[in-house]
């Protein structure tokens, strides 16, 4: 009942925040590969090995307007995770990124991020929360400064030798405008994660955004790579 609770929640937060009637609405695609690389490795009060600084990068392809002919969206860019213990996260990123949310000039800005991650298992629940501040620098037009919350519930899927199987989830992110003092953008997500080996995983969902001048509903795949 109270993942059943928790899904309800989230599905109608994902539905009323950011209400945008004057906004344009279309289909998008939305596409993204990680490649992360331990930066140093130790071991837990267990003896397991696990990664204290992890290197992650990414590059995303987003595509939308008319038959999902142009590309709306496209990112790369590099994180380092640091794990405090298995709770808490600390994140710097940098991210390069060129959109054209309408046909028209193409918009470049840089952004370099940092944010705090919240982490817990119950079960097979596992409850994740990130707080982040972003500074974006962008070209010929004003620089931003955003706050951003990401909430995102799971449950493992397992057979009967405990071995997971898949991971549903929904998640909620919203950005607030720390210079306009007003939420900027919200994206609400549905899906699901894969493990196919301990070295490549991958997340199928739907989205839905919420934001100006583009309302937007979607579906994406992240792709996972981990060397070592």
């Amino acid at each position: 009942m109270k993942i059943i609770f928790c899904l309800i929640f989230l599905l109608l937060m994902g539905f009323t925040v950011l209400a945008q009637t004057s906004a344009k609405s279309e289909f998008q695609e939305w596409n993204e590969i990680q490649v992360s690389y331990p930066l140093l490795q130790g071991k837990d009060a267990k003896g397991k090995t696990i990664d204290k600084i992890t290197a992650t990068f990414s590059g995303i392809v987003r595509f939308g307007q008319k038959n999902l002919s142009e590309f709306v969206d496209n990112r790369a860019g590099l994180t380092l995770d640091f794990r405090v213990n298995k709770f808490v996260h600390l994140y710097g990123i940098y991210q390069y990124k060129n959109d054209q949310a309408l046909p028209g000039p193409r918009f470049y800005e840089q952004r370099l991020s940092a944010a705090l991650g919240l982490e817990k298992t119950w079960k097979k629940f596992t409850f994740k929360e990130r707080n982040m501040y972003e500074r974006s620098f962008r070209v010929n037009r004003t620089d931003s400064n955003r706050y951003r919350q990401r909430f995102q519930a799971s449950y493992s899927v397992t057979n009967k030798d405990k071995k997971e199987l898949f991971a549903p989830y929904v998640s909620e992110e919203g950005y607030w405008d720390l210079d306009a003092h007003s939420w900027a953008r919200n994206e609400f997500y549905v899906g699901l994660t894969k493990k196919f080996t301990k070295h490549f995983s991958a997340d199928f969902y739907y989205i839905r955004l919420d934001v100006l001048p583009v309302n937007a509903n979607g579906i994406g795949t992240t792709l996972k790579f981990k060397i070592k």
